[in-house]
């Protein structure tokens, strides 16, 4: 299944888990229709506090529903990475790093959100 813009041209995976080999240019396409859109301090501020187990917040954060942005797959199209279609392109551009610096941020700030639950969110693991 293609994420991308069909408009650009980009061919879709060999393997529909994303898994194919699917030579291609490194591309660049910063926009910002997921910054300005899903990418907010009111979305994070959200994803923190709304969310009161381990995996009601993961699942959240991944959601991939084509008609929900979430903080992580949003920041992963913005940079025209390709999170659900090709596998390699993310792991390839040093922003993914970046990027996932944030989410792990993001994890860091729910677990230490309400202080009296410290103690149990840090050491929860739990999720798909």
């Amino acid at each position: 299944m293609a994420t991308l813009d069909p408009n650009l041209g980009v061919p879709p995976n060999s393997r529909a888990d994303g898994y194919g080999d699917n030579p291609r240019c490194h591309r660049r396409d910063v926009g910002n229709y997921f910054v300005e859109n899903h990418l907010t301090s009111p979305a994070m501020v959200k994803q923190v506090t709304a969310n009161p187990t381990l995996k009601i917040f993961q699942a959240e954060l991944q959601n991939t529903k084509p008609t929900i942005a979430t903080l992580h797959v949003g920041g992963h199209f913005s940079v025209g990475g390709d999170p659900g279609g090709d596998v390699y392109v993310s792991t390839n551009d040093p922003l993914f790093f970046l990027h996932h610096g944030m989410i792990d941020r993001i994890w860091w700030l729910w677990q230490n959100y309400l202080e009296g639950e410290v103690e149990t969110r840090v050491s929860q693991y739990e999720g798909e």
